[in-house]
């Protein structure tokens, strides 16, 4: 029975523990959300944050570059050196769309939109209404 007793409360207290340590990996990840938006709008304003809904993947759209999947794809491999997974995975809907991991340190988040940041100042892209 002592045995039992204590088994229990140390499977509660690991069960505290877990909770308080996804509590903080998703205020992290909010956290992240956040200073992606708000790097996008300072710095990217031609791309958009599409508000993620309870993930650590989230999607850039890039409609406002205004090239075409191929020309994106292409972009953001050689221009923007950016691994993203190739859009046609995800359909039709997914042209024009980049997918991204935020589940990291925020400064690996930030240091790797620098060369996309760089790359569409050299497009020359505009922030353009999505409507």
């Amino acid at each position: 029975m002592r045995i039992r007793r204590i088994y229990h409360r140390r499977y509660a207290c690991g069960l505290y523990r877990r909770r308080s340590l996804a509590g903080a990996g998703k205020r992290y990840l909010a956290e992240n959300v956040e200073a992606l938006r708000h790097y996008l709008q300072q710095n990217i304003p031609a791309v958009a944050l599409v508000e993620p809904r309870g993930s650590f993947l989230v999607w850039l759209d890039l409609g406002g570059l205004g090239l075409d999947a191929r020309q994106l794809e292409k972009f953001l491999a050689e221009s923007a050196r950016m691994a993203t997974n190739p859009w046609h995975w995800f359909g039709r809907e997914g042209a024009g769309f980049a997918r991204i991991n935020i589940a990291c340190p925020r400064s690996s988040l930030l240091n790797a939109l620098r060369p996309l940041e760089k790359a569409v100042a050299e497009l020359g892209a505009k922030p353009t209404d999505r409507g």
